[in-house]
């Protein structure tokens, strides 16, 4: 039984989808990291003013006070479910990357044995 040949002008299309896929995973998991950057930097900003409220509530001063206090605290813990997700999607990419270049080393990897047996092929005619 002869193995398969995939044709030179079927394995070049595919190579570059899996190039395209591997360059927009890229892209997409650069803006992920970057939202969670900025995210980040949002949440110690968030962090540093509640811990700035907290000392000057420590006394009840203000009622104002209080509810700012209280509307951070809840702004904090949004922003901690968003920096979880965060971490899943950029989780997610990151195996969607992985896959990716798996596949895309196999499919070299393929693309290499077939011309080796084309040149084999080439040599018995």
């Amino acid at each position: 039984m002869q193995d398969a040949e995939i044709p030179e002008d079927r394995v070049n299309p595919v190579v570059e989808e899996l190039r395209s896929q591997l360059e927009e995973l890229k892209a997409a998991r650069d803006w992920t990291e970057q939202q969670h950057r900025r995210w980040t930097r949002e949440r110690a900003d968030l962090v540093e003013t509640v811990r700035r409220l907290r000392e000057r509530v420590s006394v009840p001063e203000d009622i104002v006070a209080a509810q700012e206090r209280a509307r951070l605290l809840a702004s904090n813990q949004s922003l901690k479910a968003w920096c979880e997700e965060l971490e899943k999607a950029k989780a997610w990419f990151q195996q969607q990357l992985q896959a990716g270049e798996e596949e895309r080393r196999l499919l070299v990897e393929e693309l290499e044995k077939c011309k080796a047996r084309n040149v084999e092929l080439e040599r018995k005619r």
